[in-house]
């Protein structure tokens, strides 16, 4: 049976045998939605050896739609790769995004400094007075309590997977994916595009070639 023919015979049925730990052969699990129901999309397992995975729609009264995760997954990557080729305006929003975390750090340190820098200095001491001093000192304590606040309101960046073995630059630009795309929806065989996806911060979605 073909991909094709199995996709046109789930429509129908809308079951497979679920098999555990799937997920870990998809990249976009969670991101990959029905195009009618507009749930998560499950992954199923086919072929004679269940080797081959599936994103497909399981819901009661829906489960129209599936589509091979090998024919949906290698397009959207290449998709957001040609994005950031073509710095994509809702891409570059979204990878500039990752400096907040570095630049609320950093917002701490320099707090710190100056009032470490403030609090150490004896010529200021004398020069302003025990009263003075002290309330300059309070002002610079409340400014590293206001950067540590921006840090904690501040979402940690995703961790990014440094390209050093076999295996890690799949790891790296899944890592891509899951930043700058929002949402991947799969239509049944008859809709004008069988796959959309749409960017962070976008309102719009775009055709995905399949």
């Amino acid at each position: 049976m073909t991909d094709d023919e199995w996709e046109a015979a789930n429509a129908v049925k809308g079951r497979a045998p679920l098999r555990r730990g799937l997920s870990a052969g998809v990249s976009l699990k969670g991101m990959v939605r029905c195009g009618v129901c507009e749930r998560p999309m499950s992954i199923l397992s086919y072929g004679q050896q269940r080797e081959k995975l599936t994103y497909a729609c399981t819901r009661v009264g829906c489960g129209k739609v599936a589509m091979a995760v090998n024919k949906v997954e290698p397009v959207v990557l290449e998709m957001c790769q040609q994005a950031v080729v073509d710095d994509e305006p809702h891409v570059a929003a979204t990878l500039a995004d990752d400096s907040r975390y570095s630049d609320a750090l950093d917002g701490v340190a320099q707090a710190q400094a100056a009032l470490a820098e403030y609090r150490d200095s004896i010529e200021l001491q004398q020069e302003l007075g025990i009263r003075d001093f002290a309330a300059g000192l309070r002002v610079r304590r409340e400014a590293v309590e206001v950067a540590r606040q921006a840090l904690r309101d501040t979402p940690r960046p995703e961790q990014r997977a440094s390209i050093t073995e076999e295996g890690d630059v799949w790891t790296w630009y899944t890592a891509l994916v899951r930043r700058v795309v929002a949402e991947v929806l799969i239509y049944p065989k008859f809709a004008p595009e069988r796959a959309t996806l749409r960017w962070h911060g976008s309102e719009e979605p775009v055709a995905v070639g399949v």
